[in-house]
């Protein structure tokens, strides 16, 4: 079995260099690690210049980090591809654990995923604990059904996948600049059996003042975030959902349909905020709860906001 590693960076000269070290320290070697310069203007060439034949450098023009993994997709070797962000670090045993995992793997498992720590300042998260997944340490088991979590996201960092299922489903949608993970993971987890283990094999870092960071990016414009987020909605509802996945999405959507409706009228776009509360009573999965959500913020504004727990600051009526 051989193992790729796709690693995107923008400028993160600062921090890249310790990411490829942890790919490098692995107790199972990587059997070929792709890092993806999407574009960066600052010494980030260098640094990779610096690692030699060890790894292999993909200069290309910034696209975006879903871009940046494509890149890496196809120009990937392994039978296997796993993740790994810029600024985050690989435990030594993270690929030793996906290979002890898929020795016995069932020759239609074609995704693992294994347990990531997220660390910042005043925070120790654990995802599978997040994600409410009963997972065992040691060893994995099969989850023929894993649908609710992969569309909720789980980080790329602790994913592995065959790169053949990667390639099927159309790698990561380029024009997301943000939630395109969560987007590739659904689509992943959708009628396929995983491989699920609770082994810790990297940690999420939240890096202090990074202005590159994508929850940086990110909350800097909430309207193009919960747009993204619906898109990816989308996606999942028009696929062959089971009845209970389609409630849950349709759930979600009404969820961010009215975060949406928040962030407009944060903007002073009334009209739009009351076409999007509309737009969320009529996909809610139980229409009463649907426009009792709706009507708090059409009839009360600000308040109503508040009354169904979206947040303050919504509009001045």
């Amino acid at each position: 079995m051989r193992v790729s590693v796709i690693l995107p960076t923008c400028n993160r000269a600062h921090l890249v260099g310790e990411a490829i070290e942890s790919v490098l320290a692995q107790t199972r070697p990587a059997d070929e690690i792709l890092v993806v310069d999407d574009g960066s203007t600052d010494a980030t060439p260098e640094r990779l210049a610096a690692f030699g034949d060890r790894v292999v450098a993909i200069r290309r023009e910034n696209a975006g980090a879903a871009a940046a993994r494509n890149a890496g997709l196809r120009a990937a070797t392994g039978d296997w591809v796993t993740f790994l962000d810029d600024d985050d670090v690989w435990a030594p045993e993270r690929l030793a654990v996906l290979e002890r995992d898929l020795e016995d793997a069932a020759p239609d498992v074609e995704a693992h995923v294994a347990n990531i720590r997220y660390v910042g300042e005043g925070y120790v998260y654990d995802q599978m604990e997040m994600l409410g997944i009963d997972a065992p340490t040691g060893r994995a088991r099969q989850v023929e059904d894993i649908f609710a979590p992969a569309a909720r996201g789980f980080q790329l960092n602790g994913l592995a996948c065959t790169r053949r299922i990667a390639l099927e489903i159309g790698g990561f949608e380029e024009h997301l600049r943000t939630h395109e993970d969560k987007l590739f993971t659904g689509l992943l987890g959708h009628r396929r059996p995983w491989l699920v283990t609770g082994d810790t094999v990297s940690e999420v870092r939240r890096v202090a003042g990074d202005a590159n960071a994508l929850t940086t990016v990110s909350a800097a414009d909430a309207e193009r975030r919960y747009r993204g987020m619906l898109h990816v909605n989308d996606r999942f509802l028009a696929l062959d959902l089971a009845p209970a996945h389609r409630r849950r999405t349709l759930g979600s959507r009404n969820f961010v349909l009215l975060r949406l409706a928040k962030a407009l009228a944060d903007k002073g776009d009334r009209a739009g905020a009351r076409r999007t509360l509309v737009e969320a009573a009529g996909c809610h999965p139980s229409p009463l709860k649907g426009w009792v959500k709706s009507l708090a913020p059409l009839l009360a504004g600000r308040a109503g906001f508040r009354l169904i727990g979206v947040g303050q600051g919504a509009w001045n009526r």
